[in-house]
């Protein structure tokens, strides 16, 4: 009997001569896409497109290679949106209130294609669990724990929504002010480390089952 025949420039699709079919091998798993942006400024307005430029990015920083697009041949039904406010820019460490100032001050949009909003709010809202934890006294400034280091930490959203390669991620990161409470500063200013390095980055995780073809 004639083994199975992989059918050329279609991932995880086999012919079987003797049943004269073709099936389709997938492999389904949990896990994540994610990018990652910098910062430069804190000022009010700055906004960020997450997912749009790979250009040059370590494994570390994303695991996508196309413009607001998850790899070709997979789907992810997404359940969960986490932010992490990463604790390295380059060889450098921001400073804690730096990392607060970003939770604190920032807001994400996220929606498919240009109509489908499916999530809104600030980064709180977005704790993905990976980051944020401990105690640093930096500064003279304490920073307490925001939880326990823990993916399943990020909330899930209100519906599930189903992804694929032809369905832009359109997601933004801006950066709010305190005017309504009428302080002097609107917002506040990049304080940087000790190194006097002024930027910080911010990853932006999308998590739920991922359906790709054998092989792809």
């Amino acid at each position: 009997m004639a083994a199975a025949i992989p059918v050329p420039g279609s991932p995880g699709r086999m012919f079987i001569p003797s049943a004269n079919a073709v099936v389709q091998q997938d492999q389904n798993y949990e896990g994540s896409f994610y990018d990652t942006v910098e910062l430069t400024t804190f000022a009010d307005g700055t906004t960020k497109q997450v997912f749009k430029d790979q250009q040059n990015k370590h494994l570390s920083k994303t695991n996508l290679t196309q413009a607001r697009r998850i790899p070709s041949h997979a789907t992810l039904k997404l359940q969960r949106i986490g932010v992490h406010v990463r604790q390295l820019a380059g060889s450098s460490r921001p400073s804690p209130e730096d990392v607060i100032a970003v939770y604190e001050m920032g807001t994400l949009v996220f929606s498919l294609g240009k109509t489908n909003l499916l999530a809104e709010g600030c980064l709180l809202h977005f704790q993905s669990g990976l980051g944020v934890t401990g105690l640093s006294t930096a500064n003279d400034f304490s920073a307490l724990t925001l939880g326990v280091a823990s993916q399943a930490a990020a909330p899930r959203l209100l519906k599930e929504a189903d992804v694929d390669s032809n369905i832009d991620l359109n997601c933004q990161i801006q950066m709010g002010n305190n005017d309504y409470c009428g302080v002097d500063t609107a917002e506040p200013t990049i304080v940087g480390n000790v190194g006097g390095s002024a930027h910080i980055e911010v990853l932006v995780d999308i998590h739920g089952i991922i359906n790709r073809p054998l092989g792809s």
